[in-house]
């Protein structure tokens, strides 16, 4: 089975050294992190990603925001977006500015990056099953 390659975009620059350590359990997902939207957004003038996971709340530019700019780019990658606290309204915004899932932080870090790397794996099986 193919690697799965993830860029995953936060400001909690610890977060994502954690993140990075449980989603490449197993060896299926090889993920790079950068600590900014606008540092995202550089990185991937330079190379494509099975799938992108971003923070919602960050400095300069929301996860939403940045969602926006790839769209208008025409970036088709898959894109969740990590938020915290109950934020119904950052979902639906999410979700109808083109994300494929949404996802509150909290938790365990076992059980968030257990679904966090279950939402990466359907991810990328919808969007290998919409272009074959």
């Amino acid at each position: 089975m193919k690697v799965i390659s993830v860029l995953h975009i936060d400001d909690d620059v610890d977060l994502l050294y954690i993140a990075r350590h449980f989603l490449e359990l197993g060896g299926r997902i090889k993920v790079d992190i950068v600590s900014s939207a606008m540092e995202g957004l550089e990185y991937l003038k330079r190379r494509k990603f099975d799938v992108i996971v971003s923070d919602y709340e960050m400095p300069n530019m929301t996860g939403i925001d940045l969602l926006k700019k790839l769209k208008t780019r025409g970036d088709t990658t898959p894109f969740i977006i990590i938020f915290t606290g109950r934020r119904d309204e950052v979902s639906i915004e999410a979700i109808s500015c083109g994300a494929d899932f949404c996802m509150q932080k909290g938790g365990s870090p076992r059980t968030q990056f257990g679904d966090l790397r279950d939402l990466i794996g359907l991810a990328v099986h919808m969007r290998r099953l919409m272009t074959a």
